[in-house]
């Protein structure tokens, strides 16, 4: 009977270490460095593509809800505390369909929530921008459009206190879609709007403001370059009128989705590459000079494919880029995590994903040198998709994602247990 005892003891203690590794805190260097995991949605198809880290060491994440609010698709703000814990959320829409694009903390400590809507503004598809205060709250929105399909992708906060965002308009434009780059002061209004494109579809996903208060575009085009589609570097002054346009790439697709300045004042372009590296598309980074010219680039990536989606600076002067991948990983595609130092070489290379398909769009570092991914899982939560938030130690890892393991384990642990009391009471 001591040894049945000692069993049980035994495999209760294993089973209770199974279920708390969802959450781990590790000591590096003095500090306490937090790793875990959290999805949020309903029973519908809920997906993230953007995060901030609010003023409390929170989490603030963005993105799109069939599961919640009032229309076919609303946009969804969900709040979270340091350790994923969702605190609120709200959803933004009509009876119709509105998605969500990109958030900001704005200088007030609210928001600034990037989306299109398909039931307000003129027609079609139109920009869609909601103001709220720290809580969520709405306290004003605007729709910028014309009679076409126009869509913003990214927006900025200004040294002015104002707003430029940058996407498509096929309302203003040349070809299929141009580039549209447009901005407003601090409550939404508009100060003025630019086009740029030819005869075929360019399309603007990223924006930075430069040193010199100008701005610069990222995207892809058809009209220029040297193969179907190539990165579309466009640089502005600080009225939107142009300076100097680059294009990078080979025969092949490729599409530039996320720009960063550089401390020598050039910039780094990320996207992916049909014509470069190993497989059908892999990360393409692209480093340059302050005129847009070419000093070297990178590709990383599997047999498969791999998109990127967002990329940050990091502490050490590196970057940390995620995205896509359906090379590595557990599932059909799963969340890559891949950090390089100021010239481009890979440090760290992380997947994390179940069996089905995980997609990263928004990284940020934490102040304890970790990173906060997330994105939209189909292996984990509640419905078709949910959002999915993770965060790493300095080195990309976390606990193991959620599983069936120790579910598994215990009920193992039950039933040779009820053997070994009916083989006790037989003797």
């Amino acid at each position: 009977m001591r040894k049945v005892i000692v069993f049980l003891f035994f495999g209760f203690f294993i089973c209770i270490l199974l279920l708390a590794f969802n959450f781990q805190e590790f000591s590096a260097k003095g500090q306490t460095v937090s790793m875990w995991n959290q999805t949020y949605g309903g029973t519908g198809s809920d997906s993230c593509f953007s995060m901030v880290q609010a003023e409390d060491a929170g989490f603030t994440l963005l993105g799109t809800t069939y599961s919640f609010g009032e229309g076919d698709a609303d946009i969804w703000l969900v709040k979270t505390d340091s350790n994923g814990n969702m605190q609120w959320n709200k959803t933004y829409g009509t009876q119709g369909y509105e998605v969500a694009q990109d958030l900001l903390v704005t200088y007030d400590s609210g928001y600034i929530l990037l989306g299109q809507t398909a039931s307000l503004g003129s027609d079609d598809t139109d920009v869609w921008l909601v103001k709220t205060d720290s809580n969520g709250n709405m306290e004003w929105n605007k729709t910028y459009g014309g009679i076409g399909g126009d869509k913003g992708w990214k927006i900025i906060e200004t040294s002015d206190n104002g707003f430029a965002i940058a996407g498509i308009t096929n309302s203003y434009c040349l070809g299929g879609n141009d580039y549209w780059l447009f901005k407003t002061d601090s409550i939404g209004a508009l100060q003025w709007n630019m086009t740029f494109g030819g005869t075929e579809d360019e399309r603007a996903r990223g924006i930075i403001e430069t040193a010199d208060n100008g701005f610069l575009l990222t995207g892809w085009g058809g009209s220029y370059g040297a193969g179907g589609l190539d990165y579309w570097l466009v640089k502005t002054d600080p009225d939107g009128n142009h300076e100097w346009n680059q294009t990078y790439g080979g025969t092949e697709n490729e599409r530039a989705l996320a720009s960063r300045s550089t401390v020598d004042g050039g910039y780094l372009i990320i996207g992916n590459s049909a014509s470069f590296g190993q497989g059908e598309t892999d990360f393409y980074l692209v480093k340059t000079d302050n005129s847009g010219n070419m000093l070297w680039n990178k590709t990383y990536g599997g047999a498969v494919a791999e998109t990127p989606f967002s990329m940050i600076k990091t502490m050490d002067g590196g970057y940390g880029i995620v995205g896509r991948t359906y090379s590595y990983g557990a599932g059909e595609q799963d969340f890559w995590f891949i950090t390089t130092d100021s010239a481009g070489n890979m440090l760290i290379n992380q997947t994390y994903g179940g069996e089905f398909s995980e997609i990263a769009h928004t990284i940020i570092q934490t102040s304890d040198g970790g990173y906060a991914i997330a994105g939209i899982t189909a292996s984990f939560g509640q419905g078709e998709n949910d959002f999915w938030l993770i965060k790493t130690d300095q080195n990309g890892i976390i606990p193991e994602f959620p599983s069936w393991t120790p579910i598994v384990f215990f009920t193992i642990f039950l039933t040779a247990t009820s053997l070994i009391f009916k083989r006790k009471l037989k003797k």
